[in-house]
C-alpha cells in the first residue's frame, strides 16, 4: 500500500490516494510443435549449387533462434525416379544441431541423375497427414526443372502433390 499525493504547481497538496501495487499476470503463449521439412533437389543441374545447399541447410539448423523452438526437422532429397531418400526424419531441433548422424547426411548429398521432385513430396505429404498437433512446414528447394519421367507427368503430379499439401 501506498500514499501518493497530487500537488498543485505551487507545491501544495492537492489530493491524496491510498494505493496498492499490483503486478499484471502476463500469459505468452509459447508457439506450438513444429515439423519443418527439407525438401532438396540433388539431380544433376544442381551440381554447381550442392556445396551452398549443404552449407545453408547445416546454418539453418544450427541457427540459435531455431533450436530454442519445440521444432523437429526432416531432410528428404530427390533426383531420378525412385531415387528419393529420407536422410532423417522427425529429429528434435536442438539434437540435430548437434548429431554426428544428421551432419553426415547432410554432407552426403551429391547431385546425380535426372529431377523427380514428386517422389519426395509424396513422402512430405505422408509425413503432413501424419503430424498430430504440429505446424508443419515444407521447403521445397529445386531449380524448378521437372523432367523424370517427363516434364508433363512430373509437372502435373507436383502441382496435385502440392494442393494436397496446402490442404
Amino acid at each position: 500500500l501506498m500514499q501518493i499525493t497530487l500537488r498543485t504547481p505551487q507545491g501544495m497538496p492537492k489530493d491524496t490516494y491510498s494505493v496498492t501495487k499490483t503486478i499484471p499476470q502476463i500469459k505468452v503463449a509459447s508457439p506450438p510443435p513444429g515439423h519443418l521439412i527439407f525438401v532438396v533437389d540433388r539431380s544433376g543441374s544442381m551440381y554447381g549449387e550442392m556445396e551452398s545447399v549443404r552449407s545453408t541447410l547445416e546454418r539453418m539448423i544450427v541457427a540459435a533462434d531455431m533450436t530454442s523452438l519445440q521444432l523437429k526437422v526432416s531432410l528428404l532429397s530427390y533426383s531420378s525416379q525412385g531415387d528419393y531418400t529420407t536422410h532423417f526424419a522427425g529429429v528434435d531441433i536442438s539434437k540435430a544441431s548437434t548429431d554426428a548422424g544428421c551432419t553426415r547426411e547432410i554432407k552426403r548429398l551429391q547431385a546425380t541423375g535426372l529431377t523427380s521432385p514428386s517422389q519426395a513430396m509424396r513422402a512430405a505429404l505422408q509425413m503432413i497427414q501424419q503430424a498430430k498437433g504440429e505446424a508443419v512446414t515444407v521447403l521445397l528447394h529445386s531449380d524448378g526443372y521437372a523432367n523424370d519421367p517427363g516434364v508433363r507427368s512430373e509437372q502435373s503430379a507436383v502441382t496435385e502433390l502440392a494442393k494436397q499439401m496446402s490442404a
